[in-house]
C-alpha cells in the first residue's frame, strides 16, 4: 500500500485514515490484490464483490472527507461469517442454498459494524449449519491450513473462512460465532488471536442460530491490539457509544496469576504442543507472572456433562425442522447422520438436559477465586489433514478431539482468548488458551496484551505463511465425509 504499512494494526489504519481519508483506496487496493493473488483453490468468501468493495470505499471516503467521524471503525477491513445477516448479501450458514430473507437481516453487531462505516469485505464460509470443529465443508469446498506446506490440512471451523479471510490479507479482522470453539480453533490452527465472548454479551439477534445455550460471538485478529480494539468499538457500540470506544491498557505482568492445573486440559495433548506451551508459560513465569497449580473441578464436570448430556445435535435438528424444512434434502451425509442423533431426543428431555446445564453454570467457576487466568493449550491435537478426515468415524474422533478444551469456556459461560505461541512438530501454529470469568474481556484482553508486548506479536513469533504452491496441495476442493 503506497501510504499505509502493510503490517499496520487497526489502531494504526484509523489513525491515518483520520489524517488521509484517501488512504481508504490504498486499503481497497492491498484488498483487490490479495484475492486476486490468493492461490488456495477455495475461496475463504461466499459473497465477494470488488464492485461492491469500491462503493463502500467510495461511501467511506466521501463520509471521513467531509469530517464526519461515524466512529472508530471507519474504514476498517472486517469480515463477517456467513451466519450473520447483512442486507444485500445472501446467507447459506455454509448449506448449498440460500437460506430465506429473513436471514439477511442485521442483527445489533453487524448493524454496529454498518454504523461505524467499517468495510466488510465479504461474508466468509462456514461448515455446514456451524457444526464441526475442524472447517470441512462439502458443498462450497474446504480452505487449505495456509501453513501446510506438505499435504492439505484441516483450517479448522466452523469460522474456517473467517481465519482464512485475516491470514490472506482480504479482511484486518473477521467477526464469526462460537459455540464449541469455532472461533479459537481456526484462530489457532491459522496462527491467529481469536476472543471468545462471554455469553450473551453481545446478542446474537440476525445470526443463525446452532445451540442457543452457547452460542457466541467472536473475533479473529493478527494481533491482541486489534482483537481489543475491534472488541471496544463494537462494545461501546453496543452500549449506544458511537463515536468513541474506551481503550483496553496492558496491565503489568507482575503479580498476574495463572492457572495451570486441571490435569484434563493438558492430559492427551501432542508432545510438542504441550511442550510448546509449557515452554511459553515459563517465559512468562521469568516476567513474574505467578503460575499455580490449581483444581478446577468445574471443567470436569462440565466435560462430563457434554459426554453424557450432549444436545446441540437436538437443538440445530429442531431448528431445521421448524425453520427450514426445505433445506433437508440439501444437506450433506454426515450432517444428516447429526440431525438423525438429535432427531433421538424428545423435547422433554432436552429441556430436561438444558436445566442440568443451567445447575451447573448456576454454582458458579470457583477457581477464579484463586487465579485471574486458566491456561490450557488451545487445540490439543496438530492440524489433521484432509485424507485423515475422509473416514467419518475418523473424522468424529479428531472433531471431538479439537473442540475438548475450547467447548469447557462455552459450557461454563466464560470469556476466551487463543494467542499463538510457536509451532508444532508439523510447522503448524500452536494456540495458548486463556479462559477468564464470565464477563472479564477486559481484563482478559488487558492480560493478552501485556503478553503480547513482551513476548511478541503473532507475526513477530511465527511470521507469515508461506504462499500455498500448486504443487504442494492437492487439487480437490472439497472432503466428502
Amino acid at each position: 500500500m503506497s501510504t499505509l504499512s502493510n503490517h499496520a494494526g487497526l489502531s494504526d489504519l484509523a489513525a491515518c485514515l483520520r489524517r488521509e481519508p484517501r488512504a481508504v483506496y490504498d486499503i481497497l487496493d492491498h484488498i483487490l490484490e490479495q484475492r486476486a493473488d490468493a492461490t488456495d483453490p477455495v475461496s475463504p468468501y461466499t459473497d465477494w464483490s470488488a464492485v461492491r468493495l469500491v462503493a463502500s470505499a467510495e461511501s467511506i471516503r466521501h463520509a471521513l472527507k467531509c469530517g464526519n467521524q461515524i466512529g472508530p471503525l471507519s474504514g476498517l477491513p472486517v469480515s463477517i461469517k456467513d451466519l450473520y445477516g447483512l442486507p444485500g448479501l445472501h446467507t447459506y450458514a455454509g448449506t448449498p442454498r440460500r437460506l430465506p430473507p429473513q436471514w439477511e437481516t442485521a442483527g445489533p453487531i453487524v448493524a454496529a459494524l454498518i454504523k461505524q462505516g467499517a468495510l466488510i469485505s465479504g461474508k466468509t464460509l462456514s461448515g455446514e449449519l456451524a457444526l464441526g470443529g475442524l472447517g470441512l465443508n462439502p458443498h462450497w469446498g474446504t480452505p487449505s491450513n495456509p501453513w501446510s506446506r506438505f499435504g492439505r490440512r484441516v483450517p479448522g471451523g466452523s469460522s474456517s473462512g473467517a481465519g482464512a479471510s485475516v491470514v490472506e490479507g482480504t479482511a484486518w479482522a473477521a467477526l464469526g460465532t462460537d459455540t464449541g470453539g469455532s472461533v479459537r480453533v481456526p484462530a489457532s490452527y491459522h496462527g491467529l488471536v481469536g476472543l471468545k465472548l462471554t455469553y450473551g454479551r453481545w446478542p446474537m439477534t440476525g445470526v443463525v442460530p446452532l445451540a442457543s445455550m452457547f452460542d457466541s460471538p467472536g473475533l479473529l485478529t493478527r494481533t491482541v491490539d486489534d482483537a481489543a480494539y475491534l472488541f471496544a468499538s463494537i462494545d461501546a457500540a453496543l452500549a449506544g457509544g458511537i463515536q468513541k470506544a474506551s481503550p483496553v491498557d496492558p496491565r503489568p505482568l507482575a503479580g498476574l496469576r495463572i492457572g495451570i492445573g486441571s490435569p484434563r486440559l493438558w492430559d492427551d495433548c501432542d508432545a510438542t504442543i504441550l511442550t510448546v506451551c509449557n515452554d511459553f508459560l515459563t517465559q512468562l513465569g521469568a516476567l513474574g507472572v505467578r503460575l499455580i497449580d490449581v483444581a478446577f473441578p468445574e471443567s470436569v464436570n462440565a466435560a462430563q456433562h457434554t459426554r453424557e448430556h450432549s444436545f446441540v445435535a437436538a437443538e440445530c435438528e429442531q431448528f431445521v425442522r421448524l425453520e427450514l424444512p426445505e433445506l433437508r434434502t440439501h444437506l450433506s451425509p454426515a450432517t444428516l447422520n447429526i440431525l438423525a442423533e438429535g432427531a433421538t431426543l424428545r423435547d422433554r428431555e432436552v429441556l430436561a438436559r438444558q436445566r442440568r446445564f443451567g445447575h451447573l453454570l448456576q454454582r458458579g467457576v470457583t477457581v477464579f477465586d484463586q487465579v485471574d487466568l486458566v491456561a490450557c493449550p488451545t487445540v490439543p491435537i496438530p492440524s489433521p489433514t484432509l485424507a485423515e478426515v475422509q473416514d467419518y468415524d475418523r473424522y468424529r474422533i479428531l472433531n471431538s478431539a479439537a473442540l475438548r478444551n475450547t467447548v469447557i469456556a462455552n459450557l461454563l459461560g466464560l470469556c476466551a482468548l487463543t494467542l499463538p505461541v510457536g509451532f508444532d512438530r508439523y510447522g503448524l501454529p500452536v494456540g495458548l488458551q486463556l479462559m477468564a470469568p464470565a464477563g472479564a474481556e477486559a481484563k482478559l484482553l488487558s492480560a493478552a496484551l501485556a503478553i503480547e508486548k513482551r513476548l511478541g506479536t503473532p507475526l513477530e513469533t511465527l511470521g507469515r505463511p508461506s504462499p500455498i504452491s500448486a504443487t504442494e496441495h492437492a487439487p480437490e476442493n472439497s472432503v466428502r465425509l
